[in-house]
């Protein structure tokens, strides 16, 4: 096994590129769960503004 200065450096890097990776993983993970859950909202809120719509244009109603 080589112990060497340029061998250290290089495998603290890896070490460092690693744990940003993962924190970046997670913040990644984590905006997606966000954004999920706005598309999830939205499109609720259209399901339910198309129902609105389709009840009142039904009823013959003015919007």
């Amino acid at each position: 096994m080589q112990v060497g200065g340029s061998f250290f450096c290089s495998e603290n890097i890896r070490a460092k590129a690693r744990t940003f990776l993962f924190e970046y993983f997670f913040v990644y993970q984590e905006i997606c769960n966000f954004i999920d859950y706005i598309f999830l909202y939205l499109m609720s809120t259209n399901e339910f503004w198309n129902r609105q719509t389709k009840h009142s244009i039904r009823s013959g109603s003015s919007i």
